[in-house]
Parts: C-alpha cells; sequence; structure tokens
C-alpha cells in the first residue's frame, strides 16, 4: 500500500508541474478541472501511505503487547 501511495503522490506532484507548465502557456479551462488530478492522486496517495504506516504501528504494538503478556514479573 505505500508503494502505491508513494506512486500516487508523485503522480499528483508530476500532474501539477504539468498544470503550471500549461498556465504559464495560457491554459484556458478553469484551474477545478484542471487541478482535479493533484487532489484526487494526492489524496488517495496520502491516504494510502497513512494507512500503511498506521497497520505497521498496530503490528509493532500488538508484538510489543504479546512480549510483554509472556514475561512474568
Amino acid at each position: 500500500m505505500k508503494i502505491i501511495g508513494w506512486i500516487l503522490v508523485s503522480l499528483a506532484a508530476f500532474d501539477l508541474f504539468g498544470f503550471f507548465d500549461l498556465a504559464i502557456k495560457g491554459y484556458d479551462e478553469p484551474a477545478s478541472t484542471a487541478l482535479t488530478g493533484v487532489f484526487l492522486f494526492g489524496v488517495i496517495g496520502l491516504f494510502l501511505i497513512s494507512q500503511a504506516k498506521k497497520k505497521e504501528k498496530n503490528k509493532k504494538d500488538k508484538e510489543n503487547w504479546k512480549n510483554n503478556k509472556n514475561k512474568k514479573v
């Protein structure tokens, strides 16, 4: 999930650079239609990255909890 998230974030960045290139050349469409891909790829990519980090943290917490439960004080 993390790799796909980074790919989508990089696509959003490239799409943003393309928007600025078209804006400099005199692109006539409204900014909302031109930036839809940037927001779409960026939001989905960041969501996937955050979910992957959350999943890793939960896995580490679960392992730590199991290790501490097996130890008798």
